[in-house]
């Protein structure tokens, strides 16, 4: 019995900082997909609270953004895409939604096309897949 007592007590104490973490971050960044969430995830500051806008295993070429989907992104202090056509389905969305200004999109790929692969006259946007773009990719969240 004091062995399940203490096992409780243990995961609320750890779940505290989780908790704590979401309830006090001021500022909300919102990644298009999961690949640009795992760039930015890392390297945001504890005041953020970092969310992915498409859920997994979803299609993008399929997706429409929900009425809280909307509110995510209205909501965002910050919006980070891919770019190079990957997000078309969000751009189209983001005018629908009436982000203004005061939002700051930011697209990774902006300043890489030189950079990029391409083949048979198409671009590849995948550019989480190359560290080097990858690298290059973080200078546009500054």
């Amino acid at each position: 019995m004091i062995a399940y007592r203490t096992f409780f007590a243990l995961v609320a104490v750890a779940w505290l900082p989780i908790a704590s973490h979401a309830e006090s971050a001021s500022r909300r960044v919102t990644a298009s997909c999961l690949p640009v969430y795992c760039l930015i995830a890392p390297l945001a500051s504890v005041r953020c609270m970092v969310e992915v806008l498409l859920p997994p295993a979803v299609e993008p070429h399929d997706y429409q953004l929900s009425p809280a989907d909307v509110r995510r992104l209205q909501g965002s202090q910050l919006i980070v895409l891919n770019g190079l056509g990957l997000d078309d389905w969000l751009e189209r969305g983001l005018k629908r939604a009436g982000i203004t200004q005061a939002t700051k999109v930011v697209r990774l790929a902006d300043g890489l096309q030189s950079e990029v692969i391409r083949q048979d006259g198409f671009t590849n946007a995948h550019i989480w897949m190359d560290p080097v773009l990858m690298k290059s990719a973080v200078s546009n969240l500054t």
